[in-house]
């Protein structure tokens, strides 16, 4: 996230990514209203790696890549870590 001094709040770096690939004609705003990480990696919020989709078809698309996302034995043990504390 980066703040914004003149808005004063904090924005997600994949929604100004998002707003720059609409303003230079990447993709529509109408192509769906869920913004996609490519690669599967949301820390990568370059313009180049999101696309907008149907929110119908992110969900198909991210339970059909289940080891993409919470398969991936990183997140298995992060999960496993947090049922272990209080």
């Amino acid at each position: 996230m980066v703040w914004d001094n003149k808005k004063k709040l904090w924005i997600f770096t994949h929604l100004l990514s998002d707003d720059y690939n609409i303003k230079n004609s990447v993709y529509p705003k109408e192509q769906g209203d869920a913004r996609h990480h490519i690669d599967f990696n949301k820390r990568n919020n370059n313009p180049n790696n999101l696309i907008r989709m149907p929110k119908d078809e992110h969900f198909i698309l991210h339970t059909e890549r289940l080891e993409k996302t919470i398969h991936r034995p990183d997140i298995k043990e992060k999960a496993a870590k947090a049922h272990h504390t209080k």
